[in-house]
């Protein structure tokens, strides 16, 4: 998530509602957005573009998948290419590394750094001490 992109911190908020009991006032506040902010973002559609990314990265993982896990990106662009696909070496590289660091990271190995905790662990008591402290 990243802070230019709104519809993704809308959702973001939405998340923390329905995964865990945060409510939206608070997600806002800590975020530093308003509360119809978030809501105007809520509802919006996806634009084409997101459709057509989502659409991109399946191609992109399947063409991956379909090599063994051998090819890299300029391999998988010439695959896409010759399927029919309009899209540059550096956007098929950007979907595959941020597929890839999603798929691969380890959620559950222990951090020496954060208290021999895991990532999920560590996340879940960082937002629990960030909301005990804005509501107190």
């Amino acid at each position: 998530m990243t802070e230019t992109d709104p519809a993704a911190v809308a959702a973001f908020i939405g998340n923390q509602r329905t995964g865990h009991k945060v409510p939206h006032r608070l997600a806002c506040r800590i975020l530093g957005v308003s509360e119809s902010w978030s809501y105007k973002w809520r509802d919006k559609p996806t634009t084409a573009r997101q459709v057509r990314r989502g659409q991109l990265a399946d191609a992109i993982r399947q063409v991956f998948e379909d090599s063994g896990g051998t090819y890299g990106s300029p391999k998988v662009w010439l695959v896409l290419v010759r399927e029919g696909w309009r899209v540059s070496v550096s956007t098929v590289a950007r979907l595959r590394i941020a597929t890839w660091i999603t798929g691969f990271y380890n959620t559950h190995r222990l951090h020496s750094v954060w208290g021999y905790r895991s990532p999920t662990d560590y996340e879940h008591d960082h937002r629990a001490n960030s909301a005990l402290e804005l509501a107190a």
